[in-house]
């Protein structure tokens, strides 16, 4: 039998893959970057990306979800630093919003996003950490939404997102920046089955609690907060 590879080793292994992977990622985009491309500039074996992700999609898959849950994190923490309190309904308005420009104002981050979730099928299989995500939004948002209702959100909710920051990052959508921010939430939340004037108060509230928060992103998905 082989020789098992350490813990450690093997930690430190997977983890350079996935510097590597997301500084390709960011430079070249999705479609530009192959895994031998990968192996070669982090010298570790075509193998053993196949080893601990699967795919090229799966570890594409993989980063974009720790930057998106970095930058729910930092919204979170930034939130309660300045408001004193944290509601879920409200980090994630806020979260949309910086979302949102993110991938209008970062070419790279709305290229590589454009080129990854175009090759991925999303109802493939179950992903545990976005159930977990959706049923806290019905648990804590609104809990009186059916389980269907918010099945098409989750469907729904996705394409919005990508299809809205695609169409205004392209000039196909000619408003300014607050405008199609209040848009998106207003329709997500009324996927979520919220009041209405709930929803205007979610719509200000997060326009304002933005603006006092300092979010960036730099070379490779960097998240920078100073």
């Amino acid at each position: 039998m082989g020789k098992a590879i350490p813990v450690r080793q093997n930690t430190a292994t997977r983890e350079k893959l996935l510097e590597t992977a997301k500084q390709l990622f960011y430079q070249q985009g999705y479609y530009a970057t192959t895994l031998a491309q990968i192996s070669a500039v982090s010298e570790i074996n075509n193998g053993l990306i196949t080893y601990y992700f699967g795919s090229k999609n799966n570890l594409a898959s993989e980063i974009y979800t720790a930057f998106v849950i970095s930058v729910r994190s930092e919204v979170s923490r930034q939130l309660f630093d300045i408001k004193k309190d944290y509601l879920m309904e409200l980090g994630m308005a806020v979260e949309w919003r910086f979302m949102l420009s993110i991938k209008i104002e970062n070419e790279n981050i709305m290229r590589f996003y454009t080129e990854y979730i175009k090759d991925r099928d999303q109802f493939s299989d179950i992903n545990e950490k976005r159930e977990h995500y959706y049923h806290l939004q019905k648990t804590l948002v609104n809990p009186y939404i059916s389980d269907q209702d918010l099945r098409f959100y989750e469907v729904c909710g996705v394409s919005v997102m990508r299809s809205v920051s695609e169409a205004y990052a392209k000039g196909f959508l000619k408003c300014d920046r607050d405008y199609l921010e209040d848009y998106v939430i207003r329709v997500l939340f009324e996927m979520l089955r919220l009041p209405s004037y709930r929803v205007e108060t979610l719509v200000d509230e997060s326009r304002y609690y933005k603006s006092k928060m300092k979010i960036r992103i730099g070379d490779g998905f960097e998240l920078i907060t100073t």
